[in-house]
Protein backbone atom coordinates (compact mmCIF):
# COMPACT_ATOMS: atom_id res chain seq x y z
CA UNK A 1 0.00 0.00 0.00
CA UNK A 2 0.93 3.69 -0.80
CA UNK A 3 -0.13 6.85 0.52
CA UNK A 4 0.28 10.20 -1.47
CA UNK A 5 -0.74 13.50 -1.39
CA UNK A 6 -4.19 13.91 -3.07
CA UNK A 7 -3.94 16.50 -6.17
CA UNK A 8 -7.11 17.93 -8.48
CA UNK A 9 -6.90 14.98 -10.65
CA UNK A 10 -7.80 12.64 -7.97
CA UNK A 11 -11.32 14.33 -7.42
CA UNK A 12 -13.59 12.66 -8.22
CA UNK A 13 -11.85 9.12 -7.42
CA UNK A 14 -11.98 11.09 -4.06
CA UNK A 15 -15.60 11.15 -4.14
CA UNK A 16 -16.61 7.70 -4.88
CA UNK A 17 -14.68 6.86 -1.63
CA UNK A 18 -16.60 9.34 0.47
CA UNK A 19 -20.27 8.50 -0.53
CA UNK A 20 -19.45 5.81 1.86
CA UNK A 21 -19.72 8.54 4.75
CA UNK A 22 -23.11 10.26 3.21
CA UNK A 23 -25.97 11.00 4.87
CA UNK A 24 -29.17 12.24 2.98
CA UNK A 25 -28.56 15.88 4.92
CA UNK A 26 -25.07 15.64 4.09
CA UNK A 27 -22.26 14.58 1.00
CA UNK A 28 -18.95 15.33 0.61
CA UNK A 29 -18.97 16.04 -3.01
CA UNK A 30 -16.22 17.33 -6.03
CA UNK A 31 -16.84 20.83 -5.26
CA UNK A 32 -16.32 20.29 -1.57
CA UNK A 33 -13.22 18.49 -1.98
CA UNK A 34 -11.98 21.25 -4.57
CA UNK A 35 -12.50 23.64 -1.86
CA UNK A 36 -10.78 21.11 0.53
CA UNK A 37 -7.75 20.65 -1.67
CA UNK A 38 -7.25 24.55 -1.07
CA UNK A 39 -7.81 24.94 2.68
CA UNK A 40 -6.96 20.75 4.44
CA UNK A 41 -4.34 18.19 3.37
CA UNK A 42 -6.35 14.99 2.22
CA UNK A 43 -4.06 11.38 1.77
CA UNK A 44 -5.15 8.44 -0.80
CA UNK A 45 -4.05 5.22 0.24
CA UNK A 46 -3.50 3.26 -2.78
CA UNK A 47 -3.15 -0.54 -3.03
CA UNK A 48 -2.07 -2.47 -6.93
CA UNK A 49 -2.65 1.26 -8.46
CA UNK A 50 -6.31 1.87 -7.28
CA UNK A 51 -7.15 4.61 -4.96
CA UNK A 52 -8.78 2.54 -1.81
CA UNK A 53 -8.78 4.87 0.84
CA UNK A 54 -8.53 8.69 2.14
CA UNK A 55 -8.30 10.78 4.46
CA UNK A 56 -9.00 14.65 5.02
CA UNK A 57 -7.25 16.51 7.98
CA UNK A 58 -7.21 19.62 8.92
CA UNK A 59 -4.52 21.65 11.05
CA UNK A 60 -5.00 24.22 13.76
CA UNK A 61 -3.94 25.48 16.97
CA UNK A 62 -1.26 22.91 16.80
CA UNK A 63 -4.09 20.18 16.86
CA UNK A 64 -5.13 17.75 13.98
CA UNK A 65 -8.80 16.71 13.16
CA UNK A 66 -9.77 13.94 11.15
CA UNK A 67 -12.20 15.59 8.92
CA UNK A 68 -13.04 12.78 6.84
CA UNK A 69 -12.05 9.35 6.78
CA UNK A 70 -13.24 6.64 4.39
CA UNK A 71 -11.89 3.20 2.94
CA UNK A 72 -14.29 1.58 -0.02
CA UNK A 73 -15.96 -1.49 0.78
CA UNK A 74 -14.19 -3.86 -0.66
CA UNK A 75 -11.17 -2.89 1.15
CA UNK A 76 -12.25 -2.50 4.77
CA UNK A 77 -10.59 -5.21 7.50
CA UNK A 78 -7.12 -5.00 5.63
CA UNK A 79 -5.99 -2.25 8.32
CA UNK A 80 -6.15 0.48 5.72
CA UNK A 81 -7.83 2.63 7.66
CA UNK A 82 -5.22 1.98 10.61
CA UNK A 83 -2.71 2.96 8.62
CA UNK A 84 -4.03 6.01 7.42
CA UNK A 85 -4.93 7.27 10.71
CA UNK A 86 -1.10 6.04 11.86
CA UNK A 87 0.09 8.38 8.80
CA UNK A 88 -1.52 11.33 9.86
CA UNK A 89 -0.54 10.77 13.17
CA UNK A 90 2.99 11.18 12.43
CA UNK A 91 3.18 14.01 10.49
CA UNK A 92 0.84 15.94 13.37
CA UNK A 93 4.08 15.08 15.19
CA UNK A 94 5.81 16.28 12.36
CA UNK A 95 3.89 19.61 12.49
CA UNK A 96 4.14 19.62 16.36
CA UNK A 97 0.37 19.46 16.98
CA UNK A 98 -0.66 18.86 21.11
CA UNK A 99 -4.01 16.74 19.64
CA UNK A 100 -5.38 14.29 17.20
CA UNK A 101 -9.42 14.38 17.32
CA UNK A 102 -12.34 13.70 15.13
CA UNK A 103 -15.54 13.19 15.56
CA UNK A 104 -18.31 10.60 14.29
CA UNK A 105 -21.41 10.15 13.76
CA UNK A 106 -22.45 7.45 15.77
CA UNK A 107 -23.92 5.49 12.37
CA UNK A 108 -20.79 4.71 11.13
CA UNK A 109 -20.12 2.47 13.90
CA UNK A 110 -15.95 3.29 14.51
CA UNK A 111 -16.28 4.00 18.36
CA UNK A 112 -13.81 0.64 18.45
CA UNK A 113 -11.82 1.72 15.72
CA UNK A 114 -10.54 4.71 17.59
CA UNK A 115 -10.25 3.00 20.68
CA UNK A 116 -7.92 0.28 19.12
CA UNK A 117 -5.93 3.25 18.06
CA UNK A 118 -5.55 4.73 21.00
CA UNK A 119 -7.99 7.84 21.05
CA UNK A 120 -10.62 8.47 23.90
CA UNK A 121 -13.78 8.75 23.60
CA UNK A 122 -13.94 12.86 24.82
CA UNK A 123 -17.81 13.49 24.41
CA UNK A 124 -20.92 12.22 23.48
CA UNK A 125 -23.50 14.67 22.19
CA UNK A 126 -27.13 13.06 21.59
CA UNK A 127 -29.18 14.06 18.35
CA UNK A 128 -27.29 17.48 17.27
CA UNK A 129 -26.73 16.86 13.21
CA UNK A 130 -30.14 16.85 11.85
CA UNK A 131 -31.30 14.35 15.14
CA UNK A 132 -28.22 12.00 14.78
CA UNK A 133 -25.94 11.26 17.95
CA UNK A 134 -22.37 11.87 17.47
CA UNK A 135 -19.22 10.92 19.27
CA UNK A 136 -16.19 12.85 19.88
CA UNK A 137 -12.24 11.14 20.18
CA UNK A 138 -9.20 12.17 20.74
CA UNK A 139 -5.24 11.37 21.78
CA UNK A 140 -2.83 13.73 22.84
CA UNK A 141 -0.04 13.62 20.68
CA UNK A 142 2.58 15.21 23.92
Amino acid sequence: MQIIRARKKHIKELADIFKALDTPEYKLRENDIRNKLETHKIYIAKTGGECVAAIILDFFEEACEIFAIAVRTAHQGQGIGESLVMFAEKIAKKRKCYKMWCWSLDRYNVKDFYIKLGFEQEGFVKRIFFGRDFYIFGKPLR
